[in-house]
């Protein structure tokens, strides 16, 4: 598929512009979704249509002991009471619900955020108040200008079936500088009736990479064939920056062995894509530490109409614990 136009991600999220009024409508392909919604989209579609809002969160730090117990496994009021996010208690969109990764995800033996089987999550998406067929709309904070813990939750409700699910572009911060309002005050929520499944298309497993095909070998043996991009910034990718996995034994490196880089915090151009190594046509998988810029860079990607991506969310810190000599 043929980039026609320019997609800035992070760069001029940063001082302030929306992707979508940067690059109009005509730089996404007629066949895919446009996860991305503008403020002013937004309130239109709120006059007319209920929209459910999620405020996304994630603060990094370290667990609570307790929240490594499997006592807390699914227990969603127990995490929400734990870890929801002062910065929403002390202002969110009016009717937003808050959505912590710590409390969406869990912790596991090799994934920082791990997914809950369907028939769970539905469970805390229904405690969230949402229906089948609802639009939902996830927004962020700070980071990223709001985009990058609001992308990764995004991509968890596409996993789980929500079809209808977009990220505000420019988060909270884009919505208040147009002049719309903030409260504190947390709305009731009405329980929801949504049914969760599982949608393959947006996800690729440390056994999915691995998996030995008798014909062509296992995938994670040839990935500089392929499309796959670590979204970490270049530093981190090139080992100029050293971060602690945890593996079990040293690592010789600092990626994915034939992962090419391409950080979510750049600029992403027909050019960029060129020099990363994209090859047209061919699938692409991005990932990075536990999700949240892999996550980034799929957003922005499909929102130019690169539609067959797919997220290796266990990323470096899986692959450092299970296979660490694929780490080069």
């Amino acid at each position: 598929m043929q980039l026609h136009k320019v997609l800035v991600t992070v760069l001029l999220l940063f001082i302030g512009y929306n992707i979508i009024e940067v690059l109009g409508r005509e730089s996404v392909s007629n066949t895919a979704e446009n996860p991305l919604i503008t403020v002013e989209e937004l309130k239109q579609l709120m006059k007319t249509t209920p929209v459910k809002l999620i405020d996304a969160t994630y603060s990094g730090k370290p667990l609570p002991a307790a929240l490594q117990r499997t006592n807390t496994y699914g227990q969603f009021d127990t995490l929400e009471k734990m870890l929801t996010e002062d910065d929403y208690k002390r202002e969110h969109i009016p009717g937003a619900v808050p959505v912590s990764l710590d409390v969406a995800l869990f912790h596991s033996q090799y994934k920082r955020f791990e997914l809950y089987p369907p028939e769970i999550f539905e469970k805390y998406l229904r405690k969230l108040g949402i229906n089948n067929g609802d639009r939902v709309v996830v927004y962020g904070r700070e980071q990223f200008s709001g985009m990058l813990f609001a992308a990764h939750i995004w991509w968890l409700l596409k996993y789980y079936g929500v079809k209808n699910a977009r990220v505000l572009n420019g988060g909270i911060e884009a919505w208040k500088r147009n002049g719309n309002p903030v409260t504190s005050e947390i709305a009731p929520v009405q329980t929801g009736n949504f049914t969760a499944t599982v949608n393959r298309k947006y996800v690729i497993t440390f056994e999915e990479l691995e998996e030995r095909n008798p014909r062509t070998g296992a995938l994670i043996d040839h990935l500089n064939t392929e499309n796959v991009f670590d979204s970490r910034p270049r530093e981190q990718y090139s080992g100029a920056v050293k971060m602690n996995y945890n593996s079990p034994v040293e690592l010789k490196g600092s990626h994915i062995e034939g992962a090419k880089n391409l950080p979510a915090v750049n600029l992403v151009n027909e050019k960029v894509l060129a020099e990363a190594g994209y090859i047209p046509g061919k699938p692409v998988i991005t990932y990075c530490s536990v999700g949240n810029q892999g996550s980034l860079d799929l957003l922005a990607l499909r929102s130019v109409g690169i539609d067959n991506i797919k997220l290796y969310q266990g990323g470096m810190t899986e692959m450092a614990l299970r296979d660490p000599k694929r780490i080069s």
